[in-house]
């Protein structure tokens, strides 16, 4: 319990900063490109998707006694999660025109990945439904995050040809 706990309120800060981040830029009187747009929404929303996840499993640990009834929620959640909002995030890039350059073409990827494994883990194949898997999952997440967010970062910064 203590990983989800840690682990939700790490997906908060970076729901947090991610907003001082965007206010920052706001205040100081510029706006978002369409990909900083896309990519600020997609922090939010991927972070506070796997933040409720995780205080659903917490409030599960608290209330069920079969632990891998919990594991078994939890992965279906997160599968159902990915699966939902991938399609999402991906037509909201196609109607304003972002391309999806090859760090968020590997992250998109990595997280077919951990769907794929979910599955495998649902079914029984291979793998079982386990915190391990859930918590290989949730640091997928933040890391995703974080080598987008260097791609985020990146397009508010101009290089000086001169």
């Amino acid at each position: 319990m203590e990983f989800l706990s840690l682990y939700a309120e790490l997906c908060l800060a970076w729901v947090a900063f991610t907003a001082i981040v965007a206010t920052l830029r706001q205040a100081l009187g510029g706006h978002f490109t369409p990909l900083q747009y896309v990519m600020f929404r997609y922090f939010v929303e991927s972070s506070l998707l796997f933040f409720m996840i995780s205080f659903v499993a917490i409030s599960l640990l608290e209330s069920l006694t079969d632990e891998r009834q919990v594991w078994q929620i939890t992965i279906a959640l997160q599968a159902v999660g990915i699966v939902t909002y991938l399609p999402f995030h991906m037509r909201r890039r196609a109607r304003l025109g972002v391309p999806l350059p090859l760090t968020s073409l590997l992250v998109s990827g990595g997280y077919a990945t951990v769907l794929i494994l979910h599955i495998f883990a649902l079914l029984e194949i291979w793998l079982e439904p386990s915190l391990p898997l859930i918590a290989a999952a949730c640091v997928f997440s933040i890391g995703g995050n974080s080598i987008i967010f260097v791609q985020f970062l990146g397009s508010f910064v101009e290089v000086n040809q001169s």
